[in-house]
This record gives C-alpha cells, structure tokens and sequence, in this order.
C-alpha cells in the first residue's frame, strides 16, 4: 500500500469548495501526479503508465501553462475526482476567452455523491471569473449517463466534435507526421 499522501485543501490559495465529505481545490505542483493519474486511469485503463520522469515533467509543464488549472476533488487523503480547465484567449466574442473542460472523471465509489456537480460548478465559477464567454466539453458518445449530467448542469448539445489521436509515429520528434495532402496556403498580408 502507499503512504503517498494528497496535499491537505487549503494549499492552492483559493478557497476550497466543500461537500459533505469531501472538498474542491485546484492542484498545487506538490500533490503526488501518481496519485491524480490514479484516479485519471479510469478514462484510459488500458494504456501502460507513464514513467515517472515524464509523469513529473507533464506534472510541472501542467502547472506552468498559462490558463490551465486542474480541479480535484480530495476526500482525507485521496483524490476522488479531477476536472481539467483550461482557458484559452480568444479573437472573437468581443476579445472574451473561453474555457475547455477536460478529464472529468470520478472514483468509482464516488459517483453519484456530488462530487461532478461540485467539480463542475467550481469550474464554472472559474470561467466566469476570468470573463470567458463559453465553457465546453467533449464527451465519448458511448457515455450516456455523462451526457446527462452535463445537461444537468446546464450544458447543451450545440455542437458536433471531431477528434484525431495521434499515433507514436505522429508524435516522435523528427518523425513526418502523416497527414493528408494539402493544398499551399496563399500568404494573407
């Protein structure tokens, strides 16, 4: 068993939000990133686990991101849930950012609880703080009960999204990448 520990809420210097038995905060760098991809697994169990080295890098390079902050839900000592956001700057909607939620995902024993709403209403709170014009998500189609949870919470089916995983070839570098032919871009001035 481990005697790695989450880092007790408060950390992250903004407020906590609370459930009954367990709280939200944001992920701060000395949180155990073995302990939050434990809980990640859920949404990928088939994959191999990263090495740690590049676990802790992708840990730091998460906490360095302008815009990005991870939400998780910590009952004692345990992660229960994440919630992944990001905010990105924006062009269009009078200049307002936008947020994209990734990586919600639950402890087993944990759904069903709360701890999504408390996850998501948090987010939400976050997005509207930082002026965004728009939260969205994605989400598999095979998740049905998610699907309605998200409606729950105010979410609507406005768009269709597409996808492209990369394969190892795609994201070797010095690798070509494959992708379809395109066409030359003219040079807009």
């Amino acid at each position: 068993m481990s005697t790695r520990r989450a880092v007790r809420p408060g950390h992250s210097g903004g407020d906590p939000v609370s459930g009954d038995d367990f709280v939200v905060r944001a992920a701060v760098a000395q949180d155990d990133p073995e302990l939050v991809f434990d809980v990640l697994r859920q949404l990928a169990p088939d994959d191999a686990r990263p090495d740690p080295a590049r676990l802790a890098a992708a840990w730091r390079d998460l906490h360095a991101q302008a815009g990005r902050r991870l939400l998780l839900a910590v009952a004692g000592d345990t992660f229960v849930g994440t919630l992944d956001t990001l905010v990105a700057p924006n062009l269009t909607h009078g200049a307002r950012p936008y947020m994209v939620v990734e990586n919600v995902v639950i402890a087993p024993d944990w759904r069903r609880r709360g701890v999504a709403r408390a996850l998501m209403l948090a987010a939400l709170d976050e997005a509207t703080a930082a002026g965004c014009y728009k939260v969205q998500l994605v989400s598999n189609a095979a998740r049905t009960d998610a699907h309605r949870f998200y409606a729950s919470v105010g979410f609507t089916q406005s768009a269709l999204g597409y996808r492209r995983y990369l394969t190892h070839r795609d994201v070797t570098p010095g690798a070509p990448a494959s992708r379809p032919a395109t066409p030359p871009r003219p040079v807009l001035r």
